[in-house]
């Protein structure tokens, strides 16, 4: 006997936004095109009024078009930014239980070969800023706010080698985990305690990468940037057990 199977429908505003997005392909379409006035994409699609405002609101959502009034309004193709997606992409993420561990198990394995593929494509514009970093953590920290602007000046120095590197789908993956730990490091409220110990490590190791950079040595690079990142998993493990330690010691005063 046969066994039917029932797959999910769609909604049609659902379908037509997957059939936009083809038509867009199709049709050549590039960033700053328009798409179709409303009542044409009705005639094109064969959909209802309130199904192409749906369809439009979605798309735009997702970042792939702009919606403009006035006499030249209408639906422009975008050039989806990587701030929307990589918003997007992290509420995946909102409930999940993800540590240091795991996001430094990647890190280990993507950050050297980045740094590799990056390093012809440095710009002197884009030294000077890895350099700037290197000056914003030089300093003992006077508060937990300078201590902060210090950890996003460390990953800020992982962002600079990202965008020189040529392989999109890598610097957006690079990008993403330093946002991701960004987040991480405020939610968890991880600017705590002595952490002179982990500024000068990182100090060092971005001066170890600034040091092959400016030698030329792509492969001493890679080197120092696959030993900074096997240093950086081990301070964040520590940073968040002294969080936990701090939380459950607020617990039990509680209690």
């Amino acid at each position: 006997m046969r066994r039917t199977i029932n797959l999910p429908r769609q909604k049609r505003s659902d379908l037509m936004v997957e059939e936009i997005k083809r038509w867009i392909v199709a049709e050549g379409k590039k960033p700053g095109d328009r798409l179709p006035k409303e009542r044409d994409l009705i005639d094109i699609f064969g959909v209802s009024k309130g199904t192409v405002r749906e369809s439009l609101k979605s798309l735009e959502v997702q970042g792939l078009i702009k919606i403009q009034t006035g006499p030249n309004g209408g639906a422009y193709i975008s050039d989806v930014s990587y701030e929307v997606t990589a918003e997007l992409l992290a509420n995946y993420f909102f409930f999940a239980e993800v540590g240091a561990k795991e996001i430094y198990a990647i890190r280990k394995l993507i950050e050297p070969e980045l740094a590799y593929q990056a390093f012809p494509h440095l710009t002197p514009e884009a030294i000077a800023r890895l350099e700037e970093t290197i000056a914003v953590c030089n300093e003992m920290p006077k508060d937990q706010e300078q201590l902060r602007l210090q950890r996003v000046a460390e990953l800020e120095f992982h962002n600079i080698l990202a965008d020189a590197c040529p392989n999109v789908m890598l610097s957006f993956m690079c990008k993403f985990i330093n946002h991701f730990l960004a987040e991480m490091l405020t939610y968890k409220g991880m600017y705590v305690g002595d952490q002179d110990h982990i500024r000068n490590e990182n100090l060092d190791a971005h001066r170890s990468i600034m040091t092959a950079i400016r030698r030329k040595d792509s492969e001493g690079l890679r080197h120092a940037m696959k030993a900074h990142m096997t240093d950086c998993a081990c301070h964040v493990v520590e940073l968040e057990a002294v969080v936990t330690s701090k939380f459950l010691r607020r617990e039990a005063l509680v209690r």
